[in-house]
């Protein structure tokens, strides 16, 4: 055969190499094409489109990554937009698009590490809370919600989101599957929705423990919980910023379940709102509460006050003659200048003319009012217009960020300044640092509570601390 040689060959080598060089390319660009199309089915298997958040079949992947004997403390919350689908309705899919969108910022944002947030639904999501972070998941619902509240501009119109969330949370080393876990907080979402507006609830379960069962099991046992003297209450001092001394307490309740143990208030708390056990067990807190004020007051401390919450449900459903706390004061002897009613935005909100009859007549004998959570919803202004309320409580969350020159720094501010131009006094929640408190201090800030000034005690504990006090210099 003739030699393979000269300027032909050289073209045709060249045009095998082109070809090589193409098929290549095309192999290449195939194997792209077919990786960018793996990476987007993924993406769309574990994403939401609309607003790039992870979907419910990653959170659960999360989940269940995370289980196990030696798992963390988690929590689970399950958030709920109330009357989203009106909002779309009338505005449009497109602005209910932006508002979703905004949502999902405002989570994130919300949320501190390590956590993660995720598009269940339409108008659901979930956030999940670990390690120490889950501690504080009833906070970080509180949060959300009044985030949720602020008002936003949607086009040319104002909104409000109203949300309701469900909490759910396991111990260390509980080993909850995430469809347990993520069943708890259906059933605590339904029990914050029965409870009424802006409501959260919470569902501590242990991982063996059927969460309906549990949920059946309080309902019922809160019927006879006072009667079998399963109901307690605690107190937590309140403190004069200026002198240091102890001038008021808080009755909180606590319930302990024979089978089930200690249940939070953040659990039974709506059920007996939804059930209407609330009025058995808020008699009960208030008429304790009274008692321990009678003792209190007896042993001379002349000027101290209980503080007492009332729930929304107990001021709906009361009669119109005269109010129960002044029947139980009555028959315990109580002073009813030592009485304060802290009463929620709620009770504002839904307040008919017999309410603002109930709390006009029951400010008239002597007992104080006090705005609770003061700063979490968009009304709580007007509610200082339209009541007479006598002190307001700045709701923790904006202590627990306090720092100068922050952002809760001019609210805590300017709440105090406003309040006390309206002859108000404030008491502060959530007092957890020497720093908050000096600051609170130095803006005027009348009285403070919380763990660093101290915890909830049994009354025995708060009645030897009084009894220092009395012979004792301020500090």
């Amino acid at each position: 055969a003739p030699a393979f040689h000269g300027p032909a060959a050289w073209v045709i080598v060249g045009g095998l190499l082109a070809l090589v060089a193409t098929l290549r390319w095309l192999h290449d660009e195939g194997l792209r094409e077919a990786g960018n199309a793996h990476a987007h089915m993924i993406d769309v298997m574990f994403h939401d489109t609309l607003t790039h958040l992870p979907n419910r079949h990653a959170f659960v992947g999360t989940l269940e990554a995370l289980g196990g004997k030696a798992a963390p403390a988690r929590a689970v919350l399950r958030i709920d937009l109330e009357q989203f689908s009106l909002l779309n309705d009338t505005l449009g899919r497109a602005a209910g698009d932006d508002v979703l969108k905004a949502v999902a910022r405002e989570l994130q944002s919300e949320v501190s590490a390590p956590k993660q947030v995720a598009r269940a639904g339409a108008d659901d999501f979930l956030v999940l809370l670990t390690g120490e972070g889950a501690l504080d998941a009833e906070a970080v619902a509180a949060g959300i919600v009044a985030r949720l509240e602020t008002r936003r501009t949607v086009g040319e119109r104002a909104v409000h989101l109203t949300a309701h969330v469900g909490v759910a949370t396991t111990s260390p080393g509980e080993d909850a599957g995430a469809e347990t876990l993520l069943q708890r907080a259906d059933q605590a979402l339904l029990l914050a929705k029965k409870a009424g507006r802006r409501r959260i609830a919470t569902l501590r379960t242990a991982a063996s423990e059927n969460p309906t069962e549990r949920a059946f099991e309080i309902a019922q046992s809160l019927h006879t919980a006072t009667d079998r003297g399963e109901i307690s209450n605690v107190y937590q001092p309140i403190l004069d910023l200026r002198t240091g001394r102890i001038v008021k307490a808080e009755a909180l309740a606590r319930w302990t379940h024979p089978r089930l143990g200690a249940v939070g208030p953040g659990e039974f708390i709506p059920v007996a709102e939804a059930t209407g056990t609330i009025h058995a067990i808020g008699d009960w807190v208030l008429r304790t509460a009274a008692a321990q004020l009678v003792a209190w007051r007896a042993q001379g401390m002349s000027d101290f006050r209980v503080s007492v919450n009332h729930s929304p449900v107990q001021f709906r459903e009361d009669d119109d003659g005269t109010h129960p706390c002044l029947k139980v004061l009555a028959e315990v002897g109580a002073p009813a200048d030592g009485l304060v009613v802290e009463i929620t935005e709620g009770v504002i909100l839904d307040a008919d003319a017999a309410t603002r009859r109930r709390l006009t007549a029951l400010r008239a004998t002597g007992v104080r009012l006090s705005l609770d959570d003061f700063g979490t919803g968009y009304s709580s202004i007007g509610a200082l217009h339209s009541f007479e309320i006598d002190a307001l409580k700045i709701d923790r969350r904006f202590v627990h960020g306090l720092a100068r020159g922050s952002k809760e720094y001019v609210l805590c501010d300017s709440i105090i300044r406003m309040a006390h131009a309206l002859g108000l006094s404030v008491v502060a929640e959530g007092i957890e640092t020497e720093q908050q408190l000096e600051l609170l201090r130095a803006m005027g800030c009348d009285q403070g509570q919380g763990y660093f000034l101290g915890r909830p005690m049994q009354a025995a504990a708060l009645t030897a601390l009084l009894a220092a006090q009395l012979t004792s210099t301020p500090t």
